[in-house]
C-alpha cells in the first residue's frame, strides 16, 4: 500500500501526459471533392488553444477553446468571400499534469480548401 502511494506520488509531481483523439462532432457535410472543383488553399494547417486548472484538473481556470484554435487554422489566410472549407479535420486533446496544476491542450489540424469553378462550367 505504501509502495503504490510512492508510486503515486512521484508520477503526480515527476509530471506525465495524456492524449486524445477525433472525436466526430456530428456536423459533417459532405461534398463532393472532383478533382478539378477545389484548390487547396493551405496544407496541413493547424491552430492550437491551451487551458488551465488545479487541483489534479478538478478546478478549471479556463478551458481551451474550439474558436481560437480553429482562428488559428486561418492565420494568415484572406478566405473574405471565398467558397471555403476544411478538409480532413482531425482533433487532438492533451492534458500535461504537473503537481497541482494541469495544462490542457486542444489542437486542429486541417486542409484548407477553395471551391472554384471547374473550367467548362457554366
Amino acid at each position: 500500500m505504501r509502495a503504490l502511494a510512492i508510486a503515486v506520488l512521484a508520477g503526480v509531481l515527476s509530471g506525465c501526459a495524456s492524449g486524445g483523439g477525433y472525436e466526430p462532432s456530428g456536423r459533417v457535410t459532405n461534398v463532393d471533392l472532383k478533382s478539378n472543383n477545389y484548390q487547396v488553399l493551405k496544407a496541413n494547417a493547424v491552430g492550437e488553444d491551451t487551458g488551465w486548472s488545479l487541483l489534479l484538473c478538478i478546478i478549471p481556470l479556463w478551458k481551451p477553446q474550439h474558436a481560437v484554435a480553429k482562428a488559428g487554422l486561418y492565420a494568415g489566410l484572406n478566405v473574405e468571400g471565398k467558397a471555403t472549407a476544411l478538409a480532413n479535420l482531425t482533433e487532438d486533446q492533451g492534458t500535461l499534469f504537473l503537481f497541482l496544476v494541469c495544462r490542457s491542450t486542444l489542437t486542429l489540424s486541417a486542409d484548407i480548401i477553395e471551391f472554384v469553378q471547374p473550367p467548362g462550367a457554366p
